[in-house]
């Protein structure tokens, strides 16, 4: 996917070049762009009208853009206390699996509570997330997505935890739901595009936890060290706070972008991908198209 991008001057621009790019991708693509500061914006409203979407509502592999309701149910577990998460959390050495991150390369780390969740978003760290998920637990990573309203979530289980990376373990022994499938892909962990505005419109507009709470939760999404999708043709001061998921068959991005007074919610997510580098590109074609569109309405 290279060569000129088109220069998009509305919604339905980018609605028709997301469905050109979705015709000549190898894998699906789901899109949704929602305005999260005004009426129109999205919350957990199912029937909320967005900008664009396009299998809003499918379940897609999430590689590391999972990791955004586990970050959510850390902060609204320790909602109220928030000092606790400067308490010292070192990680199990059954959670040091490799990846993304530093911490499994580290010989003793002894990170808080908070430098975890920091890891996680702004590296993607899967010791660190790994480490989360064993200290809050499954269910209360559910009951998060379930407050919200996220019935296309699951966390179905840790990272880098399959057969295919530990022989030890069984299909059993990983998988919390079954499965979905994409293009002969299988994947436990998903999420949808709805789900991830959703979310990050929660996040936006502080409807659930505290102010101190969301004003401590968004600084890793303000870092995320991935500028190879959604950034990638962005200015450098562009004002985007958002986390990426990859695997070879599954790229994604979801975030909140604000240019001038205006902030929108997107997710774009790919799987079933034969070149993982196609969904990239892709993401951050549309995600260029999503920051000039907002660029051009702020000049008016």
């Amino acid at each position: 996917m290279t060569g000129p991008r088109p220069e998009l001057e509305n919604w339905n621009e980018l609605r028709s070049t997301a469905r050109t790019i979705d015709e000549r991708l190898d894998g699906r693509l789901g899109i949704v762009v929602c305005d999260v500061g005004s009426d129109r914006a999205i919350e957990s409203d199912p029937d909320s009208d967005p900008l664009v979407a396009i299998r809003s509502r499918n379940r897609f592999g999430a590689a590391s853009v999972v990791k955004l309701p586990i970050l959510y149910a850390l902060y609204r577990t320790y909602d109220g206390r928030l000092e606790a998460l400067e308490r010292r959390h070192p990680i199990a050495p059954e959670n040091r699996v490799g990846g993304a991150g530093l911490f499994h390369l580290l010989s003793d780390p002894t990170p808080t509570v908070e430098d975890l969740a920091t890891a996680m978003i702004a590296v993607s760290d899967n010791a660190a997330t790994n480490e989360l998920i064993d200290h809050l637990g499954f269910d209360a990573i559910d009951e998060g997505a379930a407050d919200l309203g996220l019935e296309g979530t699951h966390l179905g289980r840790k990272m880098m935890q399959t057969p295919a990376v530990d022989p030890s373990l069984s299909d059993l022994e990983t998988d919390r739901a079954s499965p979905i499938e994409s293009n002969g892909h299988r994947y436990v962990n998903w999420v949808t595009p709805q789900d991830c505005a959703a979310l990050l419109s929660d996040i936006h507009r502080e409807r659930t936890l505290s102010s101190a709470a969301y004003e401590r939760l968004a600084r890793p999404l303000a870092h995320q060290h991935d500028g190879s999708m959604v950034p990638r043709y962005l200015p450098p001061n562009a004002e985007i706070r958002h986390k990426t998921g990859s695997l070879p068959s599954v790229a994604a991005d979801a975030g909140l972008l604000t240019v001038g007074e205006r902030t929108v919610a997107y997710a774009i997510c790919c799987d079933g991908l034969e070149r993982r580098g196609d969904g990239v590109d892709a993401i951050a074609e549309l995600g260029e198209g999503v920051y000039r569109i907002l660029e051009r309405r702020a000049e008016m």
